[in-house]
């Protein structure tokens, strides 16, 4: 009797199966019958044979194509938009949840790029995205081109800078000026770009408000900026960079002149640990040549080399006051300043 009742119990308890998510990026362009995983429709109609670009056809009074998205920190969906026959304004919805049951949805307002190509700016959170056919009268709607790319996220500390690197086309959010970093003599300058607008692979100086940002990825468009002299060079995965002969390696950081690209702490240059989306520099060195390059100013033409005090040697020690003698990174105390290691 308790093994019967244990399994009417079981029965009664609600199943709930958590929904297939798609992959990113997301990329397709085919029919209703071969979507992939993590995409629902609904009361789709066959496909258009005449439009390739837009094959998904939407012609009934609720037509509709879900899809469930995975943990993200942000997205941008694209897709295309093609209008057959007179279709009532106010009658396609691009629809987004946070509900994780996909039960509770709210418009966005899409915003077109082009001839019959929108893109969608999706926060994080958002677990689903609905584009609906809910009121027909007259007229179908054709979709496809369909794309979905995640965000690049990026922090700003307090020193109010910050490196970049990504393998797509990104534009920056206002408030964010992007630099690339030149050669000059024997030190460096920094010059802005005149765009939001960076290129795939273009390691670039942020400098903007301390704060958590994303850059929006951007399909086809590329910025006009020459970049031609930018000697910053990027790691999309965190990274030990090593000096090659007669080079040192310079990393952005906070020093005795203030916020600029200096030598690790306790390498002398020969290495550094790059953090996976950020920059460095790799410079020729002399004999009694700089140790840093400061940032003296937000942003400048020119920027001259300054020598900082030789630390390497100095005792280390951690928050606590506590000796470290193999530190790891994180923040210590050398020579009376807080470092970064």
């Amino acid at each position: 009797m308790k093994k019967i009742f244990t399994t009417l119990f079981l029965a009664l308890i609600p199943f709930f199966v958590m929904a297939q998510t798609i992959s990113l990026p997301f990329s397709y362009d085919g029919g209703q019958k071969d979507l992939p995983e993590g995409v629902i429709q609904d009361k789709l109609g066959s496909d258009y044979k005449s439009h390739p670009e837009t094959k998904l056809k939407f012609d009934k009074k609720g037509s509709s194509l879900t899809f469930h998205l995975p943990s993200h920190q942000g997205l941008t969906f694209w897709y295309n938009y093609r209008e057959n026959g007179n279709v009532t304004s106010n009658t396609f919805h691009v629809q987004i949840s946070t509900d994780p049951k996909h039960k509770i949805f709210s418009d966005v307002t899409p915003t077109l790029l082009q001839t019959n190509r929108y893109v969608v700016s999706i926060s994080a959170g958002v677990t689903a995205v609905k584009l609906l056919y809910n009121k027909k009268k007259t007229g179908n709607i054709g979709i496809g081109g369909l794309h979905i790319e995640e965000v690049v996220p990026f922090t700003i500390t307090s020193a109010g800078y910050a490196t970049f690197y990504a393998n797509k086309n990104v534009r920056f959010p206002q408030g964010v000026k992007a630099s690339i970093v030149e050669a000059d003599g024997n030190g460096i300058k920094v010059k802005e770009l005149a765009e939001q607008v960076v290129n795939a692979n273009t390691a670039v100086l942020l400098q903007a408000k301390a704060g958590a940002y994303v850059a929006e990825p951007l399909e086809t468009a590329e910025g006009t900026a020459n970049t031609t002299g930018n000697i910053l060079q990027g790691c999309l995965e965190e990274k030990d960079v090593t000096a090659t002969a007669g080079q040192k390696i310079y990393i952005l950081n906070k020093g005795s002149k203030g916020v600029g690209f200096y030598w690790e702490m306790g390498t002398g240059g020969n290495s550094a640990t790059v953090q996976a989306g950020h920059a460095y520099l790799s410079l020729p060195f002399a004999s009694g040549g700089a140790q840093g390059f400061s940032l003296v100013d937000p942003i400048v033409t020119g920027i001259e080399a300054v020598e900082t005090p030789n630390t390497q040697d100095a005792p280390i020690y951690d928050l606590s006051g506590r000796r470290v003698t193999h530190p790891t990174h994180g923040i210590y105390i050398v020579g009376g300043k807080k470092v970064m290691k």
